[in-house]
């Protein structure tokens, strides 16, 4: 999992304008980062590659109504993408009776058939979430009563959005002070997805599955050759054999008790492959909640009331995983423990010294502790300088290359800029600065950027001014 919490606490965010909007105002922001630290808890990552499905007429994919599509037809590219940035849209009016427009996405084919995808008109798409992929949870989150929701609700509440449940401010805010809200704390969360709740289709063999769907939040957050599209026309295509596993997701849910239909009929000819030699295993694998695992589950009560407590126990309980041990370190650092999260996360580098998550988290604890030497801050810088090489590795990598050659590169671009900060590393420090500042704003056109990726440009732009600063005034101390 990657710490990139830390990153938006210690970076000191500024307040940015974006759009059609002014300038957020101090209080506004404040009440963001009050909810995005209230829901720290709620942020996890995919431990494993899962499937997600999204139905949507052919017409609105730029498809005819009639006829075979590849399954990798750039138009279904162009579509996933549009339908993501519609959530950013502010031009778009809110809605107090109904939810944002975005990419929205099942856990599974059956359960949002009802809502989309009966007729031959419609399309489905097949996305890849890969491991890694980081999400909020807000199903269950916070508890009522809890610390957390009250911190949550009296942020809100100064920030003129009154009576907000994080699900309900994320995915139907109810006024335009509400969707500034949301932006600002997705922002500062820095996630790719909102987890909610939905309900999950119950299949033979993963019958009690929790509810579970993804608002997903950018085009970047999925590599687009992870997908597949398939319509009713198309049962010789080269995804035959994900068609007939589609169809006997279909058939386990009958035998639970839907009554679904599959949007396409298929009927196997003699000597074709069956859809999965294991389908259960396959289903444990791929196919949310039906791991078994409590990293699906909704977020026990526990966790919002002392979660450093809580993940301690759950590392005792299984002391070897990393995931358990990096959530550990998480929770530590939250509570303000720099020194316990900085042992956690040396023996995860030492188990893994290439992990880009582990170098970002260490190198940044190393930084910004109250205790750091000098010694500290050199290794921060050998440690930062290590992962912007781990990171210019992977995006050269055919898997993966598409998300790490853009967001984590970007990021990683800037964790560089304040570790050489700190280390007095000035001239490398700025040139990271000034290169997070270009890649960020190179995809999209000028005044047409993403709140979240706004927030990166603003900060990367501060960075670089105050190691400007730094700079004249180390060569005015040595005239």
């Amino acid at each position: 999992m990657i710490l990139r919490t830390l990153l938006a606490r210690l970076c000191g965010l500024a307040v940015v304008s974006f759009g059609s909007y002014a300038a957020l105002g101090a209080s506004s922001f404040s009440a963001a980062q009050e909810i995005a630290a209230a829901l720290e808890p709620a942020l996890t990552e995919l431990g494993r590659p899962i499937h997600v499905y999204h139905y949507a007429p052919r017409a609105n994919v730029g498809l005819p109504a009639r006829g075979y599509i590849r399954p990798d037809d750039p138009r279904v590219r162009s579509y996933l993408k549009s339908k993501a940035l519609f959530y950013w849209d502010v031009v778009l009016p809110t809605r107090a009776d109904g939810m944002m427009s975005g990419l929205y996405v099942a856990t599974d084919p059956v359960a949002s058939r009802v809502f989309g995808g009966v007729g031959d008109e419609w399309a489905l798409v097949r996305i890849v979430l890969r491991e890694g992929f980081r999400y909020v949870d807000v199903r269950h989150a916070p508890p009522s009563g809890s610390s957390s929701a009250r911190a949550i609700a009296a942020a809100a509440q100064r920030a003129g959005c009154s009576s907000v449940h994080p699900s309900q401010l994320f995915l139907a805010p109810p006024s335009e002070s509400c969707r500034r809200l949301a932006f600002d704390t997705l922002a500062l969360l820095d996630v790719d997805a909102v987890l909610y709740g939905y309900r999950a289709a119950p299949l033979q063999g993963c019958v009690e599955r929790p509810e579970a769907a993804f608002l997903l939040l950018g085009d970047e957050v999925f590599d687009p050759t992870d997908t597949a599209l398939f319509v009713v026309d198309g049962s010789d295509d080269a995804l035959t054999r994900e068609r007939f596993q589609i169809n006997q997701l279909f058939t386990r849910a009958h035998e639970a008790g839907s009554a679904r239909m599959p949007p396409w009929s298929i009927r196997r000819r003699k000597g074709q492959p069956v859809a999965h030699e294991n389908l259960e295993e396959w289903m444990r694998s791929a196919i949310f909640g039906c791991r078994g695992a409590t990293d699906d589950e909704p977020l026990p009560d526990a966790v919002w009331h002392d979660p450093a407590s809580y993940w301690r126990e759950r590392l005792e309980s299984e002391p070897g995983s990393p995931w358990l041990r990096f959530r550990v370190a998480k929770s530590e650092f939250a509570a303000g423990n720099i020194s316990a999260a900085i042992a956690h996360l040396r023996l995860l580098l030492s188990r893994d010294p290439d992990g880009p998550q582990i170098l970002e988290a260490l190198a940044l604890a190393l930084t910004y502790s109250a205790s750091a030497t000098d010694a500290d801050r050199e290794e921060a810088g050998r440690l930062a300088a290590l992962l912007i090489e781990v990171s210019h590795y992977r995006s050269r990598l055919p898997t993966g290359g598409y998300r790490w050659s853009w967001i984590a590169r970007l990021r990683h671009s800037i964790t560089f800029a304040r570790v050489g900060l700190a280390a007095n590393r000035l001239e490398d420090a700025l040139g990271y600065a000034q290169q997070a500042y270009e890649a960020a704003g190179a995809r999209y056109e000028p005044g047409r950027l993403p709140p979240w990726l706004e927030r990166i440009q603003d900060q990367s732009r501060e960075l670089a001014e105050q190691i400007r600063r730094r700079r004249d005034e180390h060569s005015a101390a040595h005239r």
